[in-house]
């Protein structure tokens, strides 16, 4: 996946006035990858050397899934942290794709999982529209009802 950014003089958000843009592709995968390792810095940083052993020991067994469910419960935390609940941010942005990828291939102990946590998640940002709500408060039933 890239992420592409435009710059130049702009107006208002939405618009940049011809003739002033750049753009540039940034590489998304650095960004996951900074973000992933920003647990295990903060413990080095700390100098609790044993508690990065540790956590990247225990990730080591993890399967995909329940790594997945890891990952989006530091993005939580760090969202908590700063105070950033916005309902169509990069929470909610992660979890509408893991709620559907879910309900077609994760097992249903790990389903139960991202429901509970689907449940906070939306307890911290809010639903965005009723349709999406309704779409999405389905589909957590869905993964709580897997077998």
């Amino acid at each position: 996946m890239a992420l592409r950014l435009v710059a130049g003089a702009r107006a208002d958000l939405v618009k940049v006035h011809d003739g002033t843009q750049s753009s540039g592709t940034v590489g998304v995968e650095g960004i996951r990858l900074r973000r992933g390792m920003a647990p295990f810095l903060a413990a080095w940083d700390r100098f609790a050397y044993g508690e990065a052993a540790e956590r990247a020991a225990r990730l080591a067994n993890l399967s995909a899934e329940a790594k997945k469910l890891e990952d989006l419960r530091v993005v939580l935390a760090r969202d908590r942290a700063a105070g950033n609940n916005q309902a169509g941010g990069e929470l909610a942005g992660i979890l509408a794709p893991l709620l559907k990828e879910a309900i077609a291939n994760w097992p249903a102990a790990e389903s139960r999982e991202l429901a509970d946590l689907a449940d906070e998640i939306y307890g911290f940002i809010g639903w965005s529209s009723s349709k999406k709500r309704k779409e999405r408060q389905e589909l957590i039933a869905a993964l709580r009802s897997k077998a």
